[in-house]
């Protein structure tokens, strides 16, 4: 009987048939880790398929952040890679946050008291913003400066909060020779054929000429003001009325097809704007008095020209 029993079987513990012997001791560590966006990305999922016709627009701030952030190609960190990001694509304005910079220049007021920062590279208009009122700008005009602020959405734009005094430097003049040379050239126009060049009148030879300045000056079109670099050149003090230097230019302007844009006559004296294409010329004369109030006498007159 022995004989027709099969062999007894014998149990391995890592069979592959047979499930390895319960442990029941505790895990020394266990730890479990879950996908932070896998919610996130789910429900993207499910309402993209509810969804048609669907454009997803990324804001271009959205761009600069990631690419400051990264510091792609402008460097590392992120307030530095963020405030190159928008110097690179706003060098001269901050539509989104002002972004505070730090100019360097000449304080310069124009004759519509508009106050302007004239750098190496730009010319920087400047709004006063508390504590700095118009009143303090106008202390350093002419003078060498740094100007802290901020850009605003309008270009070339400085909402100025503090002014740091440099040195002062000598007012840019411009020899009278040059200035000679300078208002009887060509304008730049290389498309214009040598016969239709734009000049403008010789210089009035009637008076004597003894200041130039180059500054920023405000010119009309006739329908527009605009403040625009120039030239201003005044004579010496005058007993009578230069009633001949006048006349030159009102001619002369005329025969060379200029238009007149501007025309006053004040207790200051007379002011006179001729224009033609880009090219401005204003000439006038200035009242100098004496004395004040009752006692306050006219004593002189100064002739003047301004052009761009």
């Amino acid at each position: 009987m022995d004989d027709k029993l099969p062999p007894p079987i014998k149990i391995t513990p890592n069979s592959p048939d047979i499930p390895n012997p319960p442990n029941d001791d505790d895990p020394i560590f266990e730890a479990k880790i879950n996908n932070p966006f896998s919610k996130f990305f789910s429900w993207i999922k499910d309402f993209l398929k509810k969804q048609s016709n669907i454009t997803i627009k990324i804001p271009i701030i959205g761009i600069i952040m990631g690419l400051s952030g990264l510091g792609i190609g402008w460097g590392t960190g992120y307030n530095w890679g963020f405030n190159t990001a928008l110097a690179k694509l706003f060098p001269n304005s901050s539509p989104v946050f002002h972004r505070a910079v730090s100019l360097e220049g000449v304080i310069q007021k124009s004759a519509s008291a508009q106050f302007y920062l004239k750098s190496e590279d730009n010319l920087w208009i400047l709004k006063p913003k508390s504590p700095i009122t118009p009143a303090i700008i106008e202390t350093s005009v002419e003078k060498q400066v740094k100007v802290l602020g901020n850009l605003t959405k309008e270009a070339n734009a400085v909402e100025v909060s503090e002014i740091i005094p440099l040195e002062s430097p000598q007012p840019t003049l411009t020899p009278l020779t040059s200035l000679v040379n300078s208002y009887s050239s060509t304008s730049s126009n290389p498309s214009n054929p040598p016969d239709s060049e734009l000049k403008l009148p010789d210089l009035f030879t009637g008076l004597q000429w003894v200041s130039t300045q180059k500054k920023v000056l405000v010119f009309t079109s006739g329908k527009r003001r605009m403040d625009v670099e120039g030239f201003h050149i005044e004579s010496s003090q005058l007993t009578s009325f230069p009633q001949d230097f006048i006349n030159y230019y009102i001619t002369e302007l005329k025969n060379k097809g200029f238009k007149e844009t501007l025309n006053s006559i004040n207790p200051e004296g007379i002011t006179v704007t001729y224009s033609k294409d880009d090219l401005f010329l204003t000439f006038g004369v200035k009242n100098i008095y004496q004395g004040k109030a009752d006692k306050k006498q006219l004593a002189g007159y100064v002739a003047y020209l301004e052009h761009n």
